[in-house]
């Protein structure tokens, strides 16, 4: 404890301190709280006020899984679409803190239904990036 104590510091979008804990068997760990923000956070570690070697370290935080809950489409560019034009609609894939997700790779499928004639799956287009399209042709007014 004390000034021989190692203390932490990480500083990013989220900033928190704390002291590692002594696992009594020459392994000291630390306690990071969970961030909810992705993105670069320096992480500091020292005993005395001296750094340890290799510090600051590099953490970059990375989007969790996918959530259904979080996901969204953006339908705005539909409106007002005329006979004949093509648009598409959007998913925007988010994990469960909101972050996107930067990254393709999963499935997607998509169901147009009109009560008149009945329903069709128009392809979803993986962009790489996280986000997928899903392409849509006015036919009937």
């Amino acid at each position: 404890t004390g000034s021989k104590a190692f203390q932490w510091a990480m500083r990013g979008a989220v900033n928190s301190r704390g002291l590692a804990i002594d696992n009594f068997d020459g392994i000291y760990g630390i306690q990071i709280p969970s961030s909810q923000h992705v993105g670069a956070y320096s992480l500091d570690v020292s005993r005395g006020g001296v750094h340890i070697v290799g510090s600051p370290f590099v953490i970059n935080m990375s989007p969790g899984d996918l959530s259904i809950y979080s996901t969204s489409v953006d339908v705005t560019i539909l409106q007002g679409l005329r006979v004949g034009q093509t648009s598409a609609a959007v998913i925007q894939t988010r994990d469960a803190s909101g972050n996107k997700i930067l990254e393709g790779g999963e499935i997607f499928r998509a169901v147009l239904i009109d009560h008149m004639l009945g329903s069709t799956m128009p392809a979803v287009r993986d962009m790489g990036d996280g986000t997928y399209t899903v392409g849509i042709k006015v036919l009937l007014s």
